[in-house]
C-alpha cells in the first residue's frame, strides 16, 4: 500500500477527479440506498485495541443533515493456547454525530470506549453453542462470568479487579461518494479515518482508509468494504502488535419491504499480536441480525459468532444500534 501519505494522496485525487460523477448521482431522484449493513466492527481481543473499522455503507448525508449515531456490543470471549489464556466478556460503546458538507461529503465525530465487563453472557452462549452443535473448546468446564486473562510471556495477568474501560478513544471520519448506485453499476464511496486513544498514552495515533461498495440484486443488495490501518503503537501492556492491518467486510441484505431487512455479515479482519499463536492470525466473525426503520429512527440488532480460528475472536455476542436525524 505505500506509505500513508502517499496512499492518502491517492485517494484525494481519485475524489477530486470524479466531481461530475459524483455531482451527478448524490441523491438523484427515487434513488434508495437500502438500509445498509450492520454498523458492528470486529470484537477480537487483539482488534479491539485499537482502531478497528466499521463496516459502512457507501451513502453520504446531503447538504445540511445531521444525523446521530450509537451502537453497543457484548461479546463473551474464551481462547486457550499454551500461550496464552482469555476468558472475559467485552463491551464496545460508540455513539457519533455525522453531518453533511455538500458536493458529496460528509464528517463524523466519534467517541468509543471499550471495556471488560461481567455480561452474564456465558449460560447464553453455552446454550446457543450446544443447540446448533457447536464446540465449546473447553468453555464449559470453565468458571462461568469470570475475568481471567494471562500472557505468562509477557507477565500480563487480569483479573476480576482489573474489570472496567481500557480504551477510550475520539475518532474522526470523512466520506466522499464517488457514485450512486444505479441498476448496471454499485455505489461506491471512499473514507479517511483518524482516531487519538485518550486513555493509554503510549497508544499514539491510527488512520485508516476504507472503500466501500453496495450493488442492488434485484430488491436485495450486495455490500463489500475493504479498510486499511496504520497503526501509532506497537505494543500495548508489553505485548508486541502489528503496525499495520487489513480488513474486509462482505454483507447481504435480504429487503422485506422498505423498512425492513435481514442482514448476513461477514468479517475478516488481520491479526494484531505479534507471535502469539491463534492472535496473529486472521479473525472470521459472521453477524446475523436485522434492521428496521420506523418513521426517521433506524434500529438494528444482530448475534456475533466466530467461525474457522476459534481462539482470537468471540464466542458469542450480542449488538444493537441506532441512527436518527437531530
Amino acid at each position: 500500500m505505500g506509505s500513508p501519505s502517499r496512499t492518502i494522496g491517492f485517494w484525494l485525487t481519485v475524489g477530486a477527479a470524479l466531481p461530475g460523477l459524483a455531482a451527478a448521482a448524490c441523491f438523484g431522484p427515487g434513488y434508495d440506498p437500502g438500509l445498509g449493513p450492520l454498523s458492528f466492527r470486529s470484537q477480537g481481543p487483539g482488534q479491539v485495541l485499537r482502531l478497528t473499522p466499521i463496516p459502512r455503507a457507501p451513502e453520504v448525508l446531503g447538504p445540511g443533515e445531521r444525523e446521530f449515531r450509537a451502537v453497543t456490543a457484548v461479546s463473551s470471549v474464551y481462547a486457550r493456547e499454551r500461550l496464552f489464556h482469555i476468558d472475559m466478556h467485552l463491551a464496545d460503546t460508540r455513539v457519533a454525530l455525522a453531518a453533511g458538507l455538500g458536493s458529496c461529503w460528509d464528517l463524523e465525530l466519534g467517541l468509543d470506549e471499550r471495556a471488560i465487563v461481567n455480561a452474564h453472557l456465558d449460560d447464553i452462549s453455552l446454550g446457543f453453542h450446544g443447540l446448533f452443535g457447536f464446540d465449546n473448546a473447553g468453555h464449559d468446564e470453565a468458571e462461568r462470568n469470570t475475568t481471567d486473562v494471562d500472557f505468562p510471556a509477557y507477565d500480563v495477568h487480569l483479573g476480576e479487579g482489573d474489570r472496567g474501560p481500557f480504551s477510550r478513544s475520539l475518532e474522526v471520519t470523512l466520506t466522499r461518494l464517488l457514485g450512486a448506485r444505479t441498476p448496471h453499476a454499485p455505489a461506491i464511496a471512499a473514507s479517511l479515518t483518524v482516531r487519538e486513544e485518550l486513555l493509554e498514552e503510549s497508544a499514539g495515533t491510527d488512520l485508516g482508509l476504507g472503500l466501500s461498495l453496495g450493488q442492488a440484486l434485484g430488491r436485495n443488495l450486495l455490500y463489500l468494504d475493504f479498510s486499511y490501518i496504520w497503526f501509532g503503537s506497537k505494543r500495548y501492556l508489553g505485548i508486541p502488535l502489528e503496525a499495520q492491518q487489513f480488513a474486509a467486510m462482505t454483507a447481504f441484505e435480504w429487503r422485506r419491504g422498505e423498512d425492513f431487512s435481514w442482514l448476513a455479515q461477514y468479517l475478516y479482519t488481520e491479526g494484531v499480536m505479534k507471535n502469539l499463536g491463534d492472535l496473529d492470525e486472521p479473525a472470521h466473525e459472521i453477524h446475523l441480525g436485522a434492521k428496521w426503520r420506523w418513521r426517521v429512527i433506524t434500529a438494528e440488532a444482530a448475534l456475533i459468532e466466530n467461525i474457522i480460528t476459534y481462539n482470537n475472536s468471540p464466542d458469542f455476542g450480542l449488538a444493537f444500534g441506532i441512527k436518527a436525524p437531530f
